[in-house]
Parts: structure tokens; sequence; C-alpha cells
């Protein structure tokens, strides 16, 4: 037995992690040797291994009479220098033992309460302010006042930073109320305008994007000018290897945007209609992303930024919006097609946009737009097999989708496998019938 076989007999046996508590606990208070750091953050990395079995989660819950449980003394540690300050000796020092220490600690609160059912997990983190320090580390303002987060290197602040958006882009949606209630989109918000870097930027959008689900961080997001800065990034982050990032800006978007009168204004006032059509005709592909997922988002966020807005609508046609949807119908790989028709018959139920469906006329092949809808169908009528004779649909019972389905498959070939079992069954049956003729006659 080994490697993950091994690892799991470990983390499931009752005792293994009980009995890392004491030692660990001994040499992170007394050791100060490097020899001492070494060992302490050894056994970090076997409890990493522990954890990494969902089986053992429920042993890090686990306490002795009155003591805290294993996770509630891992957070308590953690967490220590940041919620302290300086009032006290300082757990961490700057060395990069400590800053791997640091790193694996988070990495272990992470993967015990990733569980969405680990509710009392949960609750420890949140009692125990873990998501409050990691925010420190993201807090403009703390980054330069406090002087436990200003005594961390730029390049390991870099890292710690990386780290914590990346553990909360996954926490916010098992503790959301948490998260707003410690004001916590808004320190994303003011760190998204503070760093320009792309790895920093990438992952405080992905952890914004968590956010964004949730109706009661929409407007207050707003108020942080996040619609400005979004638009701002999709505008001018135009380099090699930003695609994703204007891509999740219009995920965002179009997220907070969703049923959202107030954000559906801001994004119209603020130019977004006419930077999102810009970005309908992008063909733009490069290491960080592809055309067709960013073409999806700015369908998305056309969807859920302008359509049901009459206002939004209005300035979407002014701006040839359905021209510029035509032209993506026409062009876009197949996968878009059917959401990007989708829009166009949202769009046309406007009456206003009738007229600008008319005068559409494709660069490309000079067809109109009724010629276009008609090429389509057509497409479609051969991918699946539809057959005409003089113009008469040939299939009757089903005239749009000819082809077997799975359904008349699956029962066809139920059929085929009853069909073989009844004529093994009658084999043996018609052998015995002949051996029976065959001892008369002998007879």
């Amino acid at each position: 037995m080994g490697g993950k076989e091994a690892i799991q007999q470990l983390a499931i046996h009752p005792e293994v992690v009980p009995s890392l508590k004491a030692p660990f606990e001994m040499v992170l208070r007394k050791g100060y040797k490097k020899d001492d750091k070494c060992l302490r953050n050894e056994i970090c990395v076997l409890i990493n291994y522990v954890v990494s079995c969902p089986d053992s989660h429920k042993f890090f819950l686990q306490s002795d009479g009155g003591d805290e449980c294993i996770l509630e003394q891992m957070i308590t540690y953690a967490v220590y220098d940041e919620m302290n300050g300086e009032r006290t000796q300082p757990i961490f020092n700057v060395t990069d033992e400590d800053l791997e220490l640091k790193k694996l600690f988070w990495t272990q609160m992470f993967s015990v309460c990733h569980d969405a059912h680990n509710v009392e997990a949960h609750s420890i983190m949140m009692q125990k302010n873990f998501l409050r320090a990691l925010l420190l580390y993201l807090d403009p303002t703390a980054i330069q006042s406090n002087p436990v987060i200003s005594r961390w290197a730029l390049p390991q602040l870099f890292e710690l930073q990386i780290h914590s958006l990346n553990i909360i882009s996954h926490l916010v949606p098992l503790v959301p109320q948490h998260f707003h209630e410690i004001n916590g989109h808004k320190v994303l918000a003011a760190f998204l305008i503070k760093y320009t870097d792309v790895p920093r930027r990438k992952a405080a959008l992905m952890a914004l994007l968590a956010t964004s689900f949730f109706d009661f961080f929409k407007v207050e997001l707003m108020q942080c000018d996040l619609v400005k800065t979004l638009l701002d990034l999709i505008q001018h982050q135009t380099e090699a290897g930003t695609l994703q990032i204007r891509e999740l800006s219009f995920n965002i978007l179009s997220y907070i945007s969703k049923d959202c009168r107030a954000n559906q204004q801001a994004f119209r006032r603020l130019g977004g209609i006419e930077i999102l059509k810009d970005n309908m005709q992008n063909g733009e592909v490069d290491q960080s992303g592809n055309a067709i997922t960013f073409s999806l988002a700015t369908l998305d966020c056309l969807k859920n930024a302008i359509f049901g807005n009459k206002r939004s609508e209005l300035h979407f046609l002014d701006v040839e919006g359905v021209q510029i949807l035509l032209d993506l119908i026409e062009t876009c790989d197949y996968t878009l097609k059917r959401i990007a028709l989708s829009c166009l018959c949202t769009i046309l139920e406007n009456q206003k946009s009738f007229q600008y469906f008319m005068e559409w006329n494709s660069h490309k092949s000079s067809l109109n737009a009724t010629q276009l809808l008609i090429k389509l169908y057509q497409e479609e009528n051969a991918r699946f097999g539809v057959r005409f004779e003089k113009g008469i649909l040939l299939d009757v019972e089903r005239p749009l989708l000819p082809k077997l389905s799975y359904l008349i498959q699956k029962y066809a070939n139920e059929d085929d496998v009853n069909g073989m079992s009844r004529q093994s069954d009658l084999q043996p049956r018609q052998a015995s019938a002949e051996d029976s003729h065959q001892a008369m006659d002998d007879g």
C-alpha cells in the first residue's frame, strides 16, 4: 500500500489528528531555532496530507473536554499576529520558513471549511475572524498603516495576497452574509483599483465574481465605483494575456446588473453599452482565454445589463446594436449561434428594432437579415437530416427532427436484446423436441 491509499488510511484513523495537536502546539510556541521551525513545517505538511482526505475533517472538530479542537487551535495561531497587532510578540517572523507555514495554515483551514455542509467549521471560521485576517493583506489602508502587514517584503506580500484571494473566492459562497458584514466586498473593490498587475487583478476578479451572485452585494459594489473600474479594465487593459481579465469583468458586470435597475442605469451612463458593442466584434484569441468564452460573456452581459431596461434597449438600438448582433450571428462559432439568436429574439420584441433589422445587409455575402435566418434554418435541416420531395416534408412523425431520438434508440436496442433472449429461449425447447422425435424413431 502506498501513495493516496496510505494517506487515506492514515487520515481516517481516529487517533492520528488528535495526536498531532500537542507536539504541534509545543513546537509552535517554544521553537525558535531553525531546526524547530523546519520540524514545525514538516508537521504542518503532514497535516496537509491528512486534511486532503475529506473523511478526516470530522477529527479536526473534535475536542477533549474544554480544550479547543485542532481547527480552532490552527486558526488561532494562523490569525494571531493579524488580530493582536503589536500588543504581543508575533508568532511569525518574515523568514521564508514562516511564510510557507502561514500559507500551509491557510490551506489547511480552507480544506476543512470548504465543505458546504460543514456548518460547524464555518461557525469556527467566522468566530475566529479568519476571513477578516485575510482581508488585512488586501486592504490598501491596512497594508500601509498596519506594521504586521507592512513588515513583509513586497514579493512575500504578493504571495500572501494571491493565496488569500484564491481562498476568499472559494469561501465567499459558503458565508456570503458574514463576508458582507465585514465589508469584504469593499476591500476587494479597493484592491482591484490599487493593483494593476495581471495576476493580482485576475485573482481579485475571481473573488469579486463570487460576491456578484448575491443581491445584497450588488448596489454596494456599484457605490464602490466597481462598474466604472470594470469598464476601464475592459477598455484599456488590452495587452497580450489579458483577455480573461476582460472576460471576468463582463461576467461580473452581467451578474451585478441582473434584476438591478440601479446598476443597469450606471452601466448605461458610464458608456457600458458602447463598450459592450465594440467588444461584441472582438475576435481576439490569446493565451489567457479564447474568443468563444469571451463572446459568451459579452452576450450574457447584453442579456442582463441591457435587455429588459427600456432606455438601455433604445440606446443599444441607437448605436447599431442590432446590426452588430446580426454580424455576430453570421460569423460566430456554432456553439454561440443559439445564444446569439436568442438575444436577437429578445431585442426584436422591442417594436423599434424592426427598422434596424430590415436595414441590415451582410458585409460578407450581401444577404439581408431574413435571408440569413432562412440560410441558418436550411443548414439546420441539413444537419438533422430533414428530407423534402418537391418541397414537401417526407417525415410526418418527426418533421423537424427525423433522426432517431435517444429514447427510440434505447427502446429499439432493448427490443433487440429481448428478441435475442426470446430466440435463445426457444432454441433449447426446439432442441429438446428434436431429441424426443429422434428417440421415438430409434425405439
